[in-house]
């Protein structure tokens, strides 16, 4: 009786079913996040699922005889999406959404968002870049000012970029970028965020110690930014002249499955001053992605920033009293991510992530003018992280099961030097 049970039991597991498929825009093709997705059959809801950041969904525990079914997606700013089935389909959907206007008729205030399922979890809260693109400007659109707005979170001043999480100091706050760290998101001593608004797809700000399954590794949670893929329908390019930086951006379809997307940034304040100023700052961003077919995708994400200090004066004579406060400081990150996500089975998706980020810092202080002079003193320091991680999401019923693997390494190095230096290559004082 109880293997019959069993083969019973076996029987019913092979004869379900799942749908699954990717939500887009119909205009660039972007992934639609967080879109809801519904089965219904004769009038009766039977599945309802919401689409992940990169707009897959999973509906798994469908019975092939329940047809015809009709599917509809609901999307933020989109028009309705309704289909109806006979059958289910043997492939994964693909599903266009159109833009459409929203008309407020009426306004609810509710105590929890139904865009994201994350922000109706205690721990999240989720920015996206239209709201990023409204807030108050101090002197850059940024984007981690705007997750003060949460309610664990709180702004330290307004010179502050990085916003204080549950009382914990910001330097307690890891940034994370398409799954890698960011040692360094800051510029001008943490007054301007080091991400570009114009990069960035969506900002979630966690709370807790872990979210996905995974760890986060801070008392003081983390804020994950998600970058957003090139655009698919043509080559767009454009640029802008901010208070305190220059900015250039170039994104576009490579074939009919791929698209790219570059961005960068620099200040000019020192080329305005002649070097009267001396700081600068700059940043770089590069995204590819292939669709693989279906939810199945590939993308590489690419980072650098770099920031520049020289406080040595070219008109000061040599023994002046200034030259005792000479300094020349260098510092930076690199990043560089990778991420596959492909169909387990009928129902559950999994996301391999892969990243490597890198920080080195240069601070030199001078006893003479000549930058050669065995006077000087250099400190330099570096840190470095790998992380790999598996997440797999299944859906059966109305249970959504999260799981994780991850593994990471840390690496770190500072060595102090005060010798003879040509001021070329700041690598040969491991050397010494």
């Amino acid at each position: 009786m109880t293997s019959g049970l069993v083969g019973a039991v076996l029987v019913a597991a092979m004869q379900q079913a799942a749908l699954t498929g990717v939500v887009r825009d119909s205009t660039d093709l972007e992934p639609a996040a967080f879109a809801q997705v519904r089965v219904e059959v004769s009038g009766v809801p039977l599945r309802a699922t919401v689409t992940d950041r990169y707009g897959a969904f999973a509906l798994a525990g469908l019975h092939p005889e329940a047809a015809p079914m009709i599917i509809t997606v609901d999307a933020f700013g989109y028009a309705r999406w309704t289909r109806q089935m006979a059958e289910l389909p043997d492939r994964d959907l693909t599903i266009l959404l159109q833009r459409e206007p929203v008309a407020l008729e009426e306004i609810h205030v509710n105590a929890r968002r139904v865009a994201d399922p994350l922000s109706s979890e205690p721990g999240a809260f989720v920015v996206d870049r239209e709201f990023v693109r409204v807030q108050p400007v101090v002197l850059e659109t940024d984007v981690l000012r705007a997750t003060a707005l949460s309610p664990a979170a709180s702004s330290a001043s307004d010179w502050v970029s990085m916003p204080f999480i549950r009382g914990g100091a910001s330097e307690g706050t890891p940034v994370f970028m398409d799954g890698v760290r960011l040692f360094n998101p800051f510029h001008v001593g943490g007054f301007v965020s080091a991400l570009n608004a114009e990069a960035v797809n969506r900002v979630t700000l966690l709370t807790g110690s872990s979210h996905d399954a995974l760890a986060v590794g801070s008392l003081s949670g983390a804020i994950d930014v998600a970058t957003r893929d090139g655009a698919r329908d043509r080559l767009h390019s454009s640029g802008s002249l901010g208070i305190a930086s220059v900015r250039m951006s170039a994104e576009g379809p490579v074939r009919e499955s791929a698209s790219f997307l570059l961005d960068a940034r620099r200040s000019y304040i020192d080329l305005l001053t002649a070097g009267k100023v001396p700081y600068s700052f700059g940043d770089l961003h590069g995204k590819f992605t292939q669709d693989l077919g279906g939810v199945r995708r590939l993308s590489i994400t690419g980072y650098w920033n770099d920031e520049f200090l020289d406080s040595r004066l070219e008109d000061v004579s040599e023994g002046d009293a200034a030259l005792e406060r000479a300094t020349r400081a260098e510092w930076g990150n690199m990043a560089l991510a990778a991420h596959y996500r492909d169909r387990l089975g009928s129902g559950t998706l999994v996301d391999l992530n892969a990243g490597y980020s890198h920080f080195s810092g240069d601070y030199t202080v001078f006893r003479s003018k000549a930058p050669d002079s065995d006077t000087s003193s250099t400190v330099r320091g570096r840190m470095g992280e790998y992380r790999a991680e598996v997440r797999l999401r299944h859906q059966s019923g109305d249970l959504n099961l999260d799981g994780g693997v991850q593994a990471t390494r840390f690496e770190a190095a500072h060595l102090a030097v005060g010798r003879e230096w040509d001021g070329s290559d700041p690598y040969d004082l491991f050397e010494a």
